[in-house]
């Protein structure tokens, strides 16, 4: 999720509004309930209010989607085939690094364009150290490929932190659990399941800026 200091405050107080004045009425949550695509789709604690009410919960996504496109944030989205990552190379690099490598050229270039800089916060994420002096080093010898970027726009060392207190990590789940199901939807995913993630993509759509993955 890209945004200005902005666009994140209004992004971060809508959607607080939004829980607080309207979800915990309805549903009685918690007012500090964090936004997580798949307790949210599945009805897991602590959105087990959810559970079985799949109109509701697309519902819910809906309404947060139209949020996430009025604040005018920016979808970013990459992804690796890791079957052909593993085949292709002997000792591949871990797909955690691959995509956000990759995610950060991408928003780099961007960056760029705009005379910026990019302040990036990641979800906490296991051996996290060793990604963030990874990325740092890219900084000084530039990363392999042919986008080549020594990513002089990114702010480093980039922060990791709790989603359940950055509701911009919150709202990047949400978008990546929905895209994920639309673009490679479950084998047996029922025709209705199809139809709702599909509405739901054209929701999200006016803030996607780019979506790839990659196939080694």
């Amino acid at each position: 999720m890209l945004a200005t200091s902005e666009q994140l405050a209004v992004l971060e107080g809508t959607l607080e509004d939004w829980r607080s004045e309207e979800l915990v009425t309805k549903y009685g949550i918690d007012p500090e309930t964090e936004f997580h695509g798949h307790r949210v789709m599945q009805g897991r604690a602590p959105w087990q209010c959810m559970h079985g009410q799949v109109h509701e919960a697309v519902w819910v996504y809906r309404e947060f989607f139209k949020r996430v496109v009025a604040s005018g944030v920016l979808v970013y989205m990459e992804g690796v085939d890791v079957a052909r990552l593993n085949a292709r190379y002997k000792y591949p690099d871990p797909p955690y690094e691959i995509t956000l490598r990759h995610l950060l050229e991408n928003v780099n270039a961007h960056a760029r364009s705009a005379k910026d800089e990019v302040y990036v916060v990641a979800d906490n994420i296991q051996d996290k150290a060793l990604y963030s002096a990874a990325i740092e080093g890219y900084t000084r010898t530039g990363t392999p490929g042919y986008k080549f970027s020594t990513l002089q726009h990114i702010q480093q060392p980039i922060r990791f932190r709790d989603s359940h207190t950055e509701m911009g990590l919150q709202a990047a789940d949400m978008v990546v659990y929905l895209m994920r199901r639309h673009l490679e939807p479950e084998l047996g995913q029922s025709t209705r399941a199809r139809r709702a993630t599909r509405s739901l993509y054209g929701t999200l759509e006016p803030a996607i800026a780019s979506c790839r993955k990659w196939y080694p």
